[in-house]
């Protein structure tokens, strides 16, 4: 029958392949839906606004601004395809048909390509693309589908094809069209690490080609740079994100807690069993369902291998695959053989978890932080080329075995049934997940519209539950009930730049803006949020009440949704302008309403230092609008210092050169950065406190019986400057202050005896009764004397309370609680002794053991540094959540210190002035068989006045704490021309003191330029002038940090070369923009160079 269909003209085999990826994807698709969820592009929401934005090196709509630390621009050739079928299909279905495109695009692909190696023999090359297709490796890259790996799979097959093709040929339309594929292949570098991987297979595979076939090295040398130079147009901005702010993601907040568990779930999977069932991290990756239920992402499939017969069909193709990589080699088959480099590279990257690459896999990741960044998820990189190269084999032995027997329409058939049944969930409907697609409410839809038509200034997107860029939404439908669950999809619709917790690992600014915005909603501060929204210049709220969290009706709490409506009504700056439907609402800060990108900043004050994690900027709540110099000359002269500003290191500890933490006791130096003229400024506590502890004390003194409270607050030199003294009756029995009662011991001795603490406010009057009788009424003076400018170095001192803010490990419950979804296979929880001291050792084995302390005597209203003592014996350390205990967020989540040695982490838990107390969650994660062991030594919980040591500064002489002006009005115009090119006149040339800021997070290749104005007219922009300001514009140097975070350039009358009554014209250019542009000059001049080449 075969030798019969090769007959005919049609391509069966093709035709059939093609026929079984129809069906499929139609198994895979739901009507009216949208396919959504996890990692998600979706320029057909707006495909004109998407390509404005991708098209610019400065990503504009990543919150505050940021430098472009994914190819964005690398999607720019698959805009085609979208835009064609944006014309032919309704919208729902645009992301389905390209997901679907580059299904069938991949099998065409393997099954040309190996038709080329087996000299158009069509069986093995049918075989070969089947499996490709349908294999466990495969499903897991289209489960949850993200375009860059549906493209990587699609396009594989293709650069391959035509890349062999020109090397055996040498024919110049093969180069032309493998360069064409490279184009429409470029959006696999959406994350570039993915791009990188292709190019360097693609670079093995020649060198191993040509050394295999003895061939020169120059076609294919001509094929990689081809490949480079028409990709330099993502690549050169790429690199420049790379080399400038790869160390700020690693120490993203997001990034430092996942980076280790990500590594073990890959290392889990990295078994010989495993990598032979192409099974990696998402077979424990878990999903909320629609019940709200959480449940395995690939559970039909775990339960389809989990069948014996399965099982063992899976481990047989896994050996042919084997088998036709050595037939290769023993055949002599170049273009086989020239894969198997590219298949042990990636076998050794997926095989963390086997000896002995995981030995060596541990050594380099422990002598740098780069190789963790590269072991970190190997199968979102690797795991493409790995199926690929053993389609490849599969193919390869399939092609031997069919020449040389004669029932080879049975033996084809046979192997096609057993790879349908292999993948029998994939017709199901389990190629793609069915939780990825979902029924997008037309409110969204109707608030992008609303979105177009309005002012683009910065939006804020509420609720701030959650510091990852995860979020959960649940919605009705006719059908019932629905849950998305992803990166989220509505900045792709909106027409403003969104914060939103998506962006904040990748530039440090949009973090930090999280950091202070989540602390002013969550302590209901409206002061404080309303301070914010001006600093950061946001316009807009957008409060989604579609937004869930997975769990009971009290996880609902942490969401806020009633505090943020209170809040939003009390205030008289912030309306309501527009809702969706019932829980879609947009709000705008008036005082922001229409501002300008560029504004014209008078009577400005220098603030230092910069910071990068912070809770509070108490300089701009003292003076507003700030700058702060970058150059080390210009630093001299600052206005302020703020010495506690960098009271937390990048892991967000409290920083031990800036706070000296000793066994009772702490000491702040406000030295640092003292101005050599000026003073230093104390502010009054009751101004920034609210209340405090105190420890109180009986003791027999001059023959009577005296209470005394000790209030537990900041001192220079005396610790009982603040106590107070209360005589007692005799034979009294009780003493209540503020409420709390306190027993007196019947025998008191001339000793101090402490009785218990409590918490008093600030700057009140505080009743005291004897006996149940109010007696008198006491203040505590809230001032601190003796700080002076001359002490060297200036301290504040604070002592730790008596006994109450001690945990002692060994009265902790000795219950154990698995916290895990699945059962862990061990967990353990014992007392152990460490040199005399006792600590509770926690152990697991691929599962969670946690513990929750309830810390009932905490109040809100009091700041605190949480001290942790812990032990890492082995795998993962301690994860902890300081818990809100009445909305149940966590204030605080961090781990502790991965070390052998007991090591003391010490944390800031800012003052959230709620009703309720704080829990401490601990939680001793294991993953797969790496033991997780950690000891936990001491938990304290010391109060700590931060709002106030915030708020000591250094001013300067002359210097007196004024507000600074913002005007837009003193530009005859202000033109934003491109996300990354801004014009301005200047109204007036008085530039004393002046500073002009641009509203994008700072970035020190943002360039200003002053424009002569016989080059510039501010109602006829040349082109040069505003296109390349820096020809004949001469560059601002003064670049300055404004209220830490935004662009700006102080202006002084001599660099503006124009005199008294003429105006200042001023370009600002982003200008790694231009390498962007470069890389386009150079693409247009391979192509040429190449088109004009000889064969």
């Amino acid at each position: 029958m075969i030798h019969f269909l090769k007959k005919i003209k049609i391509d069966f085999f093709l035709c059939f392949l093609i026929l079984i990826s129809v069906y499929l994807c139609y198994q895979n698709y739901t009507p009216n839906t949208f396919l959504s969820g996890w990692d998600t592009l979706h320029p057909e929401f707006n495909l004109k606004q998407y390509l404005g934005r991708i098209s610019s090196v400065w990503q504009e709509h990543q919150g505050l601004g940021a430098p472009p630390s994914q190819a964005h621009l690398a999607e720019l050739p698959r805009m085609l395809i979208v835009a064609l079928l944006q014309l032919i299909f309704p919208m729902s279905f645009v992301r389905y048909g390209y997901f679907f495109l580059m299904i069938i695009a991949g099998v065409i692909g393997v099954y040309f390509l190996l038709k080329h190696f087996f000299n158009n023999r069509r069986e093995a090359a049918f075989l070969g693309g089947l499996f490709y297709l349908l294999n466990v490796g495969t499903v897991q890259n289209f489960i949850a589908p993200f375009e860059m790996f549906a493209t990587n799979f699609g396009l594989l097959g293709f650069l391959y094809l035509f890349a062999v093709k020109f090397i055996e040929k040498g024919k110049k339309i093969d180069l032309v069209i493998f360069i064409i594929f490279n184009l429409f292949a470029s959006s696999m570098a959406h994350t570039a690490t993915l791009w990188y991987v292709y190019w360097s297979g693609l670079f093995i595979f020649l060198l191993t080609f040509s050394l295999f076939k003895k061939i020169s090295f120059k076609k294919p040398l001509l094929i990689l740079i081809s490949a480079l130079l028409v990709n330099l147009y993502w690549i050169l901005p790429n690199l420049y994100y790379t080399t400038n702010y790869s160390r700020d993601v690693i120490t993203s907040k997001i990034h430092r807690l996942s980076t280790e568990e990500t590594f073990l779930y890959n290392k889990k999977y990295g078994t010989l069993k495993q990598f032979a069932l192409f099974k990696n991290f998402l077979f424990d990756w878990r999903i909320i369902n629609n019940s709200g239920k959480s449940e395995l992402l690939l559970k039909t499939w775990q339960d389809h291998l989990n069948n014996q017969i399965i099982n063992i069909i899976a481990i047989g193709f896994f050996l042919l695959t084997i088998v036709g990589a050595v037939f290769s080699i023993k055949k002599k088959s170049a273009p086989i053989t020239a894969f198997i480099p590219i298949f042990l590279l990636s076998s050794f990257f997926l095989l963390s978890g086997s000896w002995p690459v995981s030995v060596i896999i541990n050594k380099l990741i422990s002598s740098h932080d780069f190789f963790k960044e590269v072991f970190r998820s190997p199968f979102t990189k690797f795991s493409i080329y790995f199926v690929f190269t053993l389609s490849i084999f599969f193919g390869y032995i399939h092609d031997l075995i069919l020449k040389k027997i004669r029932i080879s329409t049975v033996y084809f058939f046979v192997f096609v049934i057993l790879i349908i049944v292999y993948a029998k969930p994939a017709f199901r409907g389990d190629f793609i997940s069915k939780s990825m697609r979902v029924s997008i409410p037309r409110e969204y839809f109707s608030l992008f519209n609303w979105s177009q038509k309005n002012g683009d200034g910065r939006m804020l997107t509420l609720p701030l539950h959650n510091l990852f860029g995860w979020v959960y939404y649940r919605w009705q439908t006719p059908t019932g009930y629905q849950i998305y669950q992803g990166a989220g999809f509505t900045w792709f619709g909106l027409k403003q730049p969104t914060l939103n917790r998506e962006f904040d690992r990748w530039y440090p600014y949009n973090e930090q803006s999280y950091r202070e915005l989540s602390y002013a909603f969550y302590s209901q501060d409206l002061d404080l949020i309303e301070k914010l929204l001006q600093k950061y210049q946001i316009e807009y709220l957008l409060l989604d009440e579609n937004v869930y969290n997975p769990g009971s009706s009290i996880e609902q709490r942490k969401l806020f949704y009633r505090e943020i409506e209170n809040l939003f009504y009390s205030s008289s700056q912030i309306k309501l302008v527009k809702k969706f439907g019932e829980k879609i609402s947009v709000y705008q800060f008036l005082p922001n309403k229409n501002m300008s990108s560029i504004r014209k900043l008078s009577n400005i004050k220098s603030v230092l230092p910069t910071y990068r994690w912070n809770y509070i900027d108490q300089a701009y709540l003292d003076i507003g609008n700030y700058i702060s110099p970058l150059l080390v000359d210009q630093q001299m002269n600052a206005s302020l210092v703020y010495p506690a500003r960098n009271i937390i290191n990048e892991r967000e500890r409290i920083d031990k050169n800036a706070v000296d933490i000793k066994k009772d006791s702490y000491e702040i130096d406000f030295g640092a950065g003292k101005q050599n003229t000026g003073t230093i400024i104390v502010p009054n506590l009751s101004k920034l406190e609210t209340v405090y502890y105190a420890d109180i004390f009986v003791q027999a003194k001059d023959r009577k019986t005296i209470a005394i409270i000790k209030p537990i607050l900041p001192y220079v030199e005396n610790t009982d400057l603040y106590n107070k003294e209360i005589a007692l009756k005799d034979g009294s029995k009780q003493i209540s202050i503020n409420s709390q009662t306190f027993l007196i011991p019947e025998l008191v001795t001339d000793e101090q005896i402490y009785i218990g603490s409590t918490v008093i406010p600030l700057g009140k009057d505080i009743p005291v009764a004897i006996n149940g009788e109010t007696t008198k009424k006491i203040v505590i003076p809230n001032e601190i004397t003796g700080l002076k400018l001359n002490d060297n170095p200036p301290t504040i001192k604070g002592k730790f309370p008596e006994e109450q803010t001690n945990v002692n490990v060994s009265t902790i419950t000795n219950n154990i609680r698995d916290c895990g979804f699945e059962k862990a296979k061990l967990i353990k929880k014992s007392l152990v002794d460490i040199g005399g001291r006792s600590a509770l050792e926690y152990q697991a084995q691929d599962g969670d053991i946690c513990d929750t302390l309830f810390l009932t005597n905490l109040s809100q209203n009091q700041s605190y540094i949480l001290a942790i003592e812990t032990q890492n014996l082995s795998g993962l350390p301690f994860k902890f959540c300081f818990e809100d205990d009445e909305t149940k967020r966590c204030v605080l989540e961090d781990v502790a210190s991965q070390t052998t040695r007991p090591t003391t982490d010490y944390f800031i838990i800012p003052p959230y002035h709620g009703i309720s107390h704080f829990n401490l969650i601990l939680n001793n994660q294991a993953i797969g068989d790496v033991f997780s062991i950690n000891r936990l030594l001491n938990i304290q919980v010391i109060p700590f006045p931060y709002r106030f040591f915030q708020a000591i500064h250094w001013q300067a002489s002359n210097s007196g704490i004024t507000t600074s002006s913002a005007q837009s009005v003193n530009f005859t115009s202000t033109r934003k021309i491109n996300r990354w090119l801004y014009a301005a006149t200047l109204n007036q040339t008085d530039l004393t003191n002046t500073v002009i800021s641009l509203n994008q997070a700072y970035e020190k290749n943002w360039r200003a330029f002053f424009i002569p104005n016989s080059q510039f007219s501010v109602f006829n922009f040349q082109f040069v002038n505003i296109y390349l300001p820096f020809l004949f514009g001469k560059e601002i140097k003064e670049h300055v940090l404004v209220n830490n975070w935004a662009n700006g350039w102080r202006l002084r009358p001599e660099q503006t070369g124009t005199s008294a009554t003429q105006r200042a014209n001023i370009t600002i250019i982003f200008w790694p923009q231009y390498l962007e542009f470069l890389g386009f000059g150079l693409l247009v001049i391979a192509f040429l160079v190449i088109i004009k080449m000889n064969e």
